[in-house]
């Protein structure tokens, strides 16, 4: 298989952690696939993220790839620097997103309680007191900016709705833009469970 670089993305909720396990099972080298392999800030680590991406480029692997929502506000930068990268991003509805971050994030809102942490600093601080309100204005933003790059780099840079994980033809789909000729498929793939602890979530998958 030629070389294959990717990078997933997508507002977080939304099926990044089962993108992570799809990836690991497509090589032999699975720890070349990272989740947060380095957590950027918002917009203000553009240095470090042409250093991960180059990272990802460089690496002796036949795939390497990582996956974060933190990777939206460098996707166009990294393209017209890498050419060889692919960005693989991932949606849900905007209620259903709102709805899953509240359930699993009770009484965080890191669009405007910064604690400083890297977990918080990958969200844009908005001020927007209201988490749901704060979640809604974040996935807007989010897929309007993924829908200018899908437009802008379309051979590179494609959406694909989280459902698309569960079922074999979605995740065929997904893998053959990202260049993948014999892709592996496991349906269903549903790894960040609530109550799972995170650490434990991509056991079994490298």
């Amino acid at each position: 298989m030629a070389k294959r670089v990717i990078i997933g993305l997508g507002t977080g909720r939304c099926g990044t952690t089962s993108l992570v396990g799809l990836l690991k099972l497509q090589t032999k080298a699975p720890k070349a696939v990272t989740h947060l392999r380095r957590r950027l800030r918002w917009q203000c680590d553009l240095a470090l993220a042409l250093e991960v991406a180059r990272e990802l480029v460089e690496s002796p692997e036949d795939l390497s790839a990582d996956v974060g929502c933190f990777w939206l506000p460098y996707a166009y930068n990294i393209a017209q620097t890498f050419p060889s990268i692919r960005f693989l991003c991932l949606f849900r509805e905007k209620a259903a997103y709102i709805e899953s971050w509240i359930n699993s994030q009770p009484g965080r809102n890191p669009w405007i309680e910064q604690s400083g942490a890297p977990n918080d600093l990958a969200y844009p601080n908005w001020g927007i007191p209201d988490t749901a309100a704060a979640a809604g204005a974040y996935w807007q933003s989010y897929m309007l900016s993924a829908l200018e790059l899908e437009a802008a780099l379309f051979e590179r840079f494609r959406i694909f709705y989280f459902g698309h994980l569960n079922t074999e033809s979605g995740q065929r789909e997904m893998l053959r833009f990202v260049g993948i000729e014999n892709p592996v498929v496991q349906v269903p793939i549903h790894l960040n469970r609530r109550g799972v602890p995170w650490n434990k979530r991509l056991e079994g998958f490298g």
